[in-house]
Parts: C-alpha cells; sequence; structure tokens
C-alpha cells in the first residue's frame, strides 16, 4: 500500500525535486526522470553515487546545509526522516526557504498508532532504538510536527502494514500570515 502511493504521487512529479535522505531502489525508480530534475540529499550517499541520467545531482550533506538557491524547488520529498531529525526548526526554516511559492512536500513517515498495544510496542522500540544508538522514533506524531513548523497540510492518509502505522502526508509552508 506505501508503494502505492509514493508510485502515484512520486511518479506525477515534475520540475525541480530534492529527494532527503537516500532514496532506496524502490523510491528511485518511481521518479520519471524524464519530467523531472532530480537532486538527492544525504550525508550518507555512498562517493559512487552516480547516475546515467544528467537530471540527477546527488549532494553528500545534510539537508539543512545544502546550497540550493531561494524559491526554486517544486518538489521536496522525504521517506521515513522526519521520525530522526534533529532540529526540526533548521529542516523546516532550509524547506521554506528553497521551495517556490507553490512547492510542495511529500513525506512517507512513521506515525504513532492510536492501538493502545501498538503504541505500547511503539514507545518500547522507541526506547530500545534510543539505548542502541538508532535515532529514529517510532512513536513520531509527524502531522503535529509538520502544524507545529508552521507548514499546512493538504492531505494525510494513514495505514497499516503488519502492526507498523505509516502516514502519507502532502504538505506546503503556510503563507497565509
Amino acid at each position: 500500500m506505501k508503494e502505492d502511493y509514493l508510485r502515484r504521487e512520486i511518479a506525477s512529479l515534475e520540475g525541480k525535486v530534492v529527494h532527503v535522505g537516500s532514496p532506496n531502489d524502490e523510491d528511485y525508480s518511481f521518479y520519471n526522470l524524464s519530467k523531472v530534475r532530480l537532486i538527492v540529499i544525504d550525508p550518507k550517499i555512498s562517493k559512487n553515487a552516480s547516475t546515467e541520467n544528467n537530471s540527477v545531482v546527488f549532494e553528500k550533506k545534510r539537508f539543512e546545509d545544502a546550497k540550493i538557491e531561494e524559491n526554486s524547488i517544486d518538489y521536496i520529498v522525504g521517506s521515513f526522516i522526519l521520525c530522526s531529525l534533529k532540529n526540526p526548526e533548521k529542516f523546516f526554516h532550509q524547506a521554506r526557504k528553497i521551495l517556490s511559492e507553490s512547492g510542495k512536500m511529500i513525506f512517507l513517515e512513521h506515525s504513532i498508532s492510536n492501538k493502545l498495544y501498538v503504541r505500547f510496542l511503539q514507545e518500547i522500540f522507541t526506547m530500545a532504538h534510543k539505548l542502541i544508538g538508532i535515532k529514529c522514533k517510532p512513536n513520531n506524531d509527524p502531522n503535529k510536527l509538520i502544524i507545529q513548523q508552521d507548514f499546512k497540510i493538504l492531505s494525510s492518509k494513514s495505514f497499516l502494514k503488519s502492526f507498523e502505522p505509516y502516514v502519507f502526508i502532502k504538505c506546503k509552508p503556510n503563507y497565509s500570515r
């Protein structure tokens, strides 16, 4: 189900797109590179990251530190990144700065469950992740985080894959002030 959302949303994108985090083969194959100028930003990109298509640029750095022209990006896409942000304010500040006036962000994220037994497991996983040094917080509430950063949620679709709750979110900066 999550793959269906990614496939449908990512395949339809056109323009300049920033993919935050190294896309796995699944994410990457969904882009229509004849319609997209793709910038992949991740500090863990392998030095050998390359493509035969000139419409993809790889930057080995944190999204917050990327030098991208202001108001130049049509979409920012991320999968499972909001659950591990060290500084959400810096992340969303950078997003607001580089997105064009009509620009949007698309996320596929873990989400806190409304089922008590799943939420209990998420709390245990979050504590275990912290103990072993994994930065992911499965008990994250991405919708709440996005709203706190003054972004408007355009759509949010929750679904379960086995017992793991996910949410697919499309949002944009709130320019109503």
